[in-house]
C-alpha cells in the first residue's frame, strides 16, 4: 500500500511538473527591447527626450495645427490621457478618435510601460510622485500650460497625484476606475501572491497569458 501511494505521488508530481512546463512554454514572453517594440509606434506618435528616456507620446492632429495659435480663446482645450497598469497609450485610441474633433488629445507611455522603457537610473522608484514629475516634464516639453488630466487605474492615481502636487497645471480631472488612497485589499490576485515567492518571481516576470492583459470589457466600452 505504501509503495502504491509513493508511486501515485510521484506520478502526480511528474504530471504537475509537465503541465507547468507546457504552460511556461506556451506563454513564455521575455522582455523585448524598446527598439523591437517600436514596430507598434502609432502614425501620430513620436519619441521625445524626457529624463534621459525616449518617451513615447501621441498627439491628435489639431494639437500641432493650433500649438502656435497665440489667441487663447481659439486654442482647443487639451486633454491628457494616462493609461493603467500593463497598458500603454494604445489604450486610448478610441477615446482619441472620439475626442480629437473638439480637443487637443495627448497620450503617453509612462516609464516602464509601452515604448517608453524603464527609468535610466535603475534606483528610481516607480512611484506616483515620480510619474507625476514625468507627466509635468512632458507637458513642459510640449509647451502645455494647464490641461485636463484623465487617467484609468494606475493612470488615475498618477492624474490625481499630479493635480495634488502641481495644481497650477491641471484644470480638471477625469478618473476612470482610478486607484485611490492606499487600502487593505479584500482580494489579492493569485499572480501577485505567487510573485512574492523568490523562486516564482523570475518565471512570472517572463510569462504573459493573453487573457491576463486582454481588456474585453474596456474594449466594449470604447467601441
Amino acid at each position: 500500500m505504501t509503495q502504491y501511494l509513493l508511486k501515485a505521488t510521484v506520478l502526480i508530481l511528474l504530471g504537475a511538473i509537465a503541465v507547468l512546463m507546457v504552460f511556461i512554454a506556451k506563454y513564455w514572453a521575455p522582455d523585448r527591447t524598446v527598439a523591437e517594440l517600436k514596430q507598434w509606434q502609432l502614425p501620430n506618435s513620436e519619441f521625445i527626450d524626457i529624463q534621459g528616456m525616449q518617451a513615447h507620446v501621441a498627439q491628435s492632429a489639431n494639437c500641432y495645427t493650433n500649438r502656435g495659435n497665440t489667441a487663447e480663446k481659439n486654442r482647443p482645450e487639451t486633454i491628457v490621457l494616462l493609461h493603467g497598469t500593463s497598458a500603454s497609450l494604445h489604450t486610448w485610441k478610441s477615446w482619441t478618435k472620439a475626442l480629437s474633433d473638439q480637443y487637443c488629445v495627448v497620450s503617453m507611455d509612462l516609464p516602464g510601460f509601452g515604448l517608453t522603457g524603464p527609468y535610466v537610473d535603475e534606483s528610481t522608484r516607480y512611484s506616483s510622485e515620480n510619474y507625476a514629475a514625468f507627466v509635468i516634464e512632458v507637458l513642459n516639453h510640449l509647451k502645455l500650460d494647464r490641461v485636463t488630466l484623465a487617467g484609468n487605474s494606475l493612470g488615475g492615481k498618477v492624474a490625481w497625484r499630479t493635480a495634488a502636487l502641481y495644481p497650477e497645471r491641471v484644470n480638471r480631472l477625469i478618473l476612470v476606475d482610478s486607484v485611490g488612497y492606499p487600502t487593505t485589499p479584500k482580494h489579492i490576485p493569485i499572480g501577485f501572491k505567487l510573485a512574492k515567492y523568490p523562486m516564482m518571481s523570475p518565471i512570472l516576470n517572463r510569462i504573459l497569458p493573453r487573457n491576463v492583459v486582454e481588456k474585453k470589457r474596456f474594449k466594449r466600452v470604447c467601441r
